[in-house]
């Protein structure tokens, strides 16, 4: 068995999960086996453009990324350009930022190929695999009910929900209202599940102390930092929070 934990990250990239894809993919206790990417930061077709272009950037060209579904359940979803930019990866300018991959088609097998990928590594690495939803949870769904022997095979984590108040609403999260069918299905399926509120998540912020840090030696720790202002920037003009 492998010491570091085998992870997959199920994402909608947005500049929280571009630094997301970096910490998986970086961290030294953890490996990174794939990504797939769904619509809800922006649609599907530039979610998947931006997990390609941070993997590029990072120079991670072997992890395959999956590109999921379109759309919730039951219906369309909206998107969040007003905090991620209409690239879903805007820098201060309102461009892309960085240099964005044409976004292959949808494979109509992806599901498939997904479940396929997490059972060879399950079984290789003879531990469960964790998956990160840091979206919502319309591609774990699918997953979980068209292919329920998954189930034995991973323990899900995920980014949704809050305790209190919401941020799409009083008692509303993005993730979970973007599609509440998905996350019913997700929290009945009986898998090893960890729920990150939006109440933790405030606990973790970019102050000057993390820009200090990060600094600007570098062309990349330069965009780094200018991910995370303008990520701080929109939060602050949206939700007024620091």
């Amino acid at each position: 068995m492998s010491a570091k934990k085998h992870i997959w990250l199920d994402c909608d990239p947005g500049h929280d999960d571009a630094m997301a894809i970096i910490l998986a993919a970086m961290h030294p206790e953890a490996r990174l086996i794939g990504i797939s990417t769904v619509a809800g930061n922006q649609s599907s077709e530039k979610t998947h453009r931006n997990a390609l272009a941070v993997l590029e950037a990072i120079g991670c060209h072997d992890i395959p990324v999956l590109r999921g579904q379109d759309a919730a359940l039951l219906g369309p979803m909206p998107y969040c350009a007003e905090i991620h930019g209409e690239s879903g990866l805007d820098g201060a300018d309102g461009k892309p930022l960085f240099p964005l991959p044409v976004s292959a088609p949808r494979d109509p097998n992806w599901m498939l190929t997904w479940r396929d990928l997490l059972m060879k590594e399950a079984v290789a690495q003879h531990q469960k695999i964790h998956l990160i939803c840091t979206a919502s949870l319309t591609n774990a769904a699918l997953l979980l009910t068209l292919y329920p022997e998954i189930r034995e095979h991973i323990e899900i984590s995920l980014m949704g929900g809050a305790m209190g108040i919401g941020n799409t609403g009083p008692v509303a999260e993005f993730n979970i209202e973007n599609d509440p069918e998905a996350a019913h299905i997700v929290f009945d399926s009986g898998v090893v599940l960890t729920m990150i509120p939006l109440e933790l998540t405030h606990t973790l912020t970019a102050d000057a102390a993390v820009m200090e840090a990060i600094g600007t030696k570098t062309a990349f720790r330069k965009k780094i930092c200018e991910l995370l202002n303008f990520f701080r920037d929109t939060y602050k003009k949206v939700f007024d929070f620091d």
